[in-house]
């Protein structure tokens, strides 16, 4: 059931599109995603998307020995502050770890990734101090979108009951949502896929575009997506905090 409140403009077009079971609808709104992009953060935003989105296919082209570099973390931080809410208070924290760990742990976050470990995959990632599941789930959505839903604050709040938040159990039930989504949408679907269609359906509304939401569709027949996210098995490692009180994370060594 909707929520009386969202504090994402434009989150309640998401939450229609969700209970939608109509491809051709999906397609057409997540189709202007680059629109949106644009009408967020411009030529600056556009360039970025290009450069993450080249970025994954450049990574996942690599035979072996994947990671990312100091300089490539900044950009895909760059790009998640441009494109969602900037948080400056993560900035000591992401520079803080060296270029050793960041290629150490996205080496075998990767790693993770292609053996199908969702799970895994973002408890390598976030192992760097200052990053969450969001950041983890930026750089990972590029690489394996077959996999991996980018956890956009629209994506939070269309999707989880309760308040918004980045902790890796909220992450894997929003990914087990948009992993359920794409396969009743079909095969050219992806939980990535997903979720920049639920991003871009809210920005259409916040930005006073024509909202196809509104119009007759086909409801998704009932499923677990309408059950409450409580019903995710708990996972036997402590959810990290979240994203914007990095402060809260123990200091690792390295």
């Amino acid at each position: 059931m909707p929520r009386s409140h969202y504090t994402r403009k434009g989150v309640e077009a998401a939450v229609r599109l969700a209970a939608l079971d109509d491809p051709i609808m999906w397609h057409r709104i997540e189709g202007q995603y680059g629109t949106m992009i644009m009408e967020k953060g411009g030529e600056p935003l556009t360039l970025m998307e290009e450069w993450v989105k080249n970025f994954g296919v450049d990574m996942r082209e690599k035979d072996k020995d994947k990671f990312i570099t100091s300089d490539d973390l900044e950009k895909f931080v760059e790009w998640k502050f441009k494109k969602g809410k900037a948080r400056p208070g993560l900035w000591k924290y992401l520079k803080s770890n060296s270029p050793a760990s960041v290629q150490s742990c996205s080496r075998a976050s990767f790693a993770k990734a292609d053996k199908d470990d969702v799970d895994g995959s973002i408890a390598e990632m976030t192992k760097l101090k200052g990053v969450g599941a969001a950041t983890a789930s930026a750089i990972l959505s590029f690489y394996k979108p077959e996999l991996f839903v980018f956890m956009d604050d629209e994506v939070i709040e269309c999707l989880h009951k309760g308040p918004r938040a980045y902790t890796e159990k909220i992450y894997l039930a929003l990914n087990a949502q948009c992993t359920e989504l794409a396969s009743k949408l079909g095969e050219t679907w992806t939980p990535s896929k997903v979720g920049r269609a639920l991003w871009t359906a809210a920005k259409i509304m916040a930005t006073g575009g024509d909202d196809l939401t509104l119009v007759d569709a086909k409801p998704c027949p009932t499923s677990s997506l309408s059950k409450s996210n409580d019903s995710t098995e708990d996972k036997p490692r402590q959810d990290r905090p979240d994203e914007e009180t990095p402060q809260k994370k123990k200091p690792r060594t390295k």
